[in-house]
């Protein structure tokens, strides 16, 4: 019984020493590269996928739209372009919208985001009959 008790009071100290460690220094917070760059613009490629041929076609961040005149009436399936993109540490909010012909039926729309010297992303919306409205938020 002696040997558990002092084998169970060099196991304890240790233990209890990890567990109920306070840190006496106060955390010296300062501005770290990536939330600084994150107020400037990044070089972006973004690509976007349909299903179908839209009628009309709009993304926009911050009430920019980021589709030229030209494009807002797409004739194909896959749109790219690049672009220059402000990307916030909270992350990047998206707005896009998109009307197809009637009698399509629910289709699919993604968006892949391409930043200089940050991970892809991509996330898909369905809509619901002809219609897409929809904010598509990514997180780096």
């Amino acid at each position: 019984m002696f040997i558990f008790v002092v084998a169970f009071a060099l196991l304890a100290i240790p233990l209890a020493r990890l567990t109920f460690a306070r840190v006496d220094e106060k955390p010296v917070h300062t501005t770290s590269k990536v939330e600084m760059a994150a107020s400037e613009k990044v070089p972006t490629f973004i690509r976007v996928r349909l299903a179908h041929v839209p009628t009309s076609l709009s993304l926009k961040v911050d009430g920019h739209e980021l589709l030229a005149a030209e494009q807002q009436k797409p004739k194909e399936t896959d749109i790219s372009f690049n672009t220059e993109i402000a990307i916030p540490a909270d992350g990047l909010e998206i707005l896009a919208t998109a009307t197809w012909p009637e009698g399509t039926p629910d289709t699919a729309l993604t968006l892949d985001l391409e930043p200089s010297e940050k991970e892809n992303r991509s996330l898909t919306n369905w809509s619901a009959g002809n219609q897409l409205s929809a904010a598509y938020t990514f997180h780096w």
